[in-house]
């Protein structure tokens, strides 16, 4: 618990083929995976500590 908001960690392991695009790659997953996991209901947007 952080300043009573639930703490969610994740890990996903992804390969891009050119080190270049390792920052967007990362940067896009993680977008995907707070819109996803916003739509499904697990978090809130009250909880987004981004």
């Amino acid at each position: 618990m952080n300043e009573n908001k639930s703490y969610l960690e994740m890990k996903l392991k992804a390969y891009v083929m050119d080190i270049r695009y390792e920052f967007a790659l990362q940067s896009d997953m993680t977008e995907t995976v707070i819109k996803e996991l916003l739509k499904q209901g697990v978090i809130n947007k009250n909880e987004r500590s981004d």
